[in-house]
């Protein structure tokens, strides 16, 4: 009887580290789907140098499993939208693609509720990270140019701007 139930016991065991890796799925942003709003602070050189509102709307792309990943900033000369694609891992994990709709194509990770990437861009790395908690989106973005510490196997990134917006749910 003891060994029948520990059989039984190690068949529950592997079944269930089963269905938590041999059948895991890919990290869904459905649960993000929305309008938001926000202010965004600019900062530079660690003084904050401007505010201004932004939007936020990520959605589903009819007949596509893509999300629309929109941004509106109104800024006091115009407004400006960045009005990309985010395209879902094609297998189990956790790998997402930010399409900029113009060749451009930026890996982003997700590891529960957080989406992060960086990417550097002609000798400047900019690093973005989107934080979901409740109906809200905590975006900070930065970047800056490593320093010349050729002497050291470690480099520092010289941090030259901080982007932050808090954007709330609106429907």
């Amino acid at each position: 009887m003891k060994i029948r139930i520990t059989v039984l016991s190690l068949f529950t065991i592997i079944a269930a580290l089963c269905s938590d890796y041999c059948f895991a799925q890919s990290p869904s942003l459905q649960n993000w789907i929305g309008t938001y709003e926000g202010t965004m602070q600019v900062y530079g050189r660690g003084k904050l140098q401007t505010e201004l509102p932004v939007d936020l709307v990520i959605a589903n792309i009819p007949g596509s499993n893509r999300l629309t990943w929109k941004m509106t900033y109104y800024e006091p000369f115009g407004i400006l939208v960045k009005d990309y694609q985010m395209i879902p891992p094609s297998d189990q994990s956790n790998l997402f693609v930010l399409d900029e709709m113009d060749g451009t194509m930026l890996s982003c990770y997700a590891y529960d509720n957080t989406l992060t990437s960086c990417f550097t861009v002609e000798g400047f790395t900019i690093c973005d990270t989107y934080i979901k908690s409740g109906n809200s989106i905590l975006m900070e973005l930065f970047g800056g140019k490593y320093k010349d510490e050729s002497s050291s196997e470690i480099q520092s990134l010289d941090i030259q701007f901080l982007q932050r917006v808090n954007f709330k749910k609106m429907n």
